[in-house]
């Protein structure tokens, strides 16, 4: 069915009329208020977020978006080729200007039974549909930090070219261009200039079946409210309450009716109407008591909680941020293969969100 609706496609595009490869998924990876996930952009198959819209504002040099990297499914006939693809995105304010940077999408894994044994879901054809990922088994993303940019409404433009060949195994000198029909993907977001008042404690604990949150501050002096804001994708928001200051500077608010995943943030307000953010804070309610053992550990590290193995992978990262392995979700994973010392193990869904992070020692 893929090859046929490209094939479809490829009708509107003479030159590429007789290409029998091509690509069936792609999507941006982006890191956001400290979370990560895949935003998609072809093929609704990588990620559940759209590349459209508004990301949200961000204060300048909070470090709080940054783009990370990058994803595509391609296929192939057998007697064709798949090379390396890039993506090419251009930041800018205004009108589209300015050259594109592009950066490479290096081999992840091949389909193997139905399925890409990295992570990720199902594909159909073994050996031929391949997936491509940066930051993938490096571990390394792009890590470009879009808030060091000066205050201002930027957009942010991506498109995708697959490079390989309909004729030859090894050939790469052919090039197809995923640009959402020549207009490129794209989505917004705002960079604004810190304020004076400075959050210096946000954090977030569990009391019973609620969630309780708790604030410091200092410089509150142009500040007229604040505003509790909560949201389950870290995307869509809703205010919870309104809060206005007081002479200790020290908040807290109760959250009685939390989700399975909670985001919070804080919205100030200060007098001249002027407003700021704070960092995002999560909590994750349905996975408190999640237990990953034994740590250390020699050889089988267990999980014991509320789990979804069926959207779900585990992912053992080293310090230095490259991800050594890999796997769909079950209750045990086998860390002998690896060097002693300490890694992240982390939990993560469909989209590569973080679900659970928690540092173990191999020894």
């Amino acid at each position: 069915m893929k090859k046929l609706t490209y094939f479809v496609l490829l009708l509107l595009i003479p030159m590429y009329s007789f290409a029998n490869f091509g690509f069936w998924g792609s999507a941006v990876y982006i890191e956001k208020n400290g979370s990560s996930a895949f935003y998609n952009c072809y093929g609704s198959n990588i990620g559940s977020i759209p590349f459209s819209g508004d990301l949200g504002t961000f204060i300048q040099n909070s470090g709080t978006l940054k783009l990370q990297g990058a994803e595509m499914k391609t296929w192939k006939d057998p007697s064709s080729n798949n090379c390396e693809p890039t993506m090419l995105y251009s930041i800018y304010t205004g009108s589209p200007s300015g050259s594109f940077t592009s950066f490479s999408l290096p081999w992840f894994c091949n389909c193997t039974s139905g399925s890409f044994p990295c992570g990720g879901g199902s594909c159909s054809n073994n050996d031929t549909d391949q997936k491509w990922q940066k930051p993938g088994s490096s571990g390394f993303g792009i890590n470009d930090d879009l808030t060091t940019l000066s205050p201002g409404i930027y957009t942010i433009q991506v498109y995708f070219q697959i490079h390989g060949s309909s004729s030859s195994t090894s050939d790469c000198s052919t090039t197809i261009n995923d640009n959402n029909g020549g207009s490129n993907y794209s989505m917004t977001f705002t960079i604004q200039a810190p304020l004076a008042l400075d959050i210096t404690k946000f954090f977030a604990s569990k009391m019973n079946q609620a969630i309780k949150l708790n604030w410091n501050a200092n410089d509150e002096a142009n500040l007229e409210e604040y505003v509790v804001e909560k949201s389950d994708n870290n995307i869509n928001w809703i205010e919870l309450a309104k809060i206005g200051k007081n002479s200790q500077s020290q908040y807290q608010y109760m959250d009685e009716q939390p989700f399975s995943n909670n985001y919070y943030r804080l919205k100030m307000i200060e007098k001249d109407g002027k407003i700021s953010y704070s960092k995002v804070i999560t909590m994750n309610f349905e996975n408190a008591n999640v237990n990953i053992f034994p740590n250390p550990v020699r050889s089988i590290l267990q999980f014991q909680g509320n789990f979804n193995a069926e959207t779900q992978q585990i992912q053992v990262v080293d310090m230095f941020g490259r991800v050594v392995l890999s796997r769909s979700f079950s209750n045990t994973i086998d860390l002998s293969s690896l060097a002693a010392g300490a890694y992240w193990v982390k939990v993560v869904d469909a989209d590569f969100t973080e679900i659970i992070k928690k540092r173990i020692v191999k020894i």
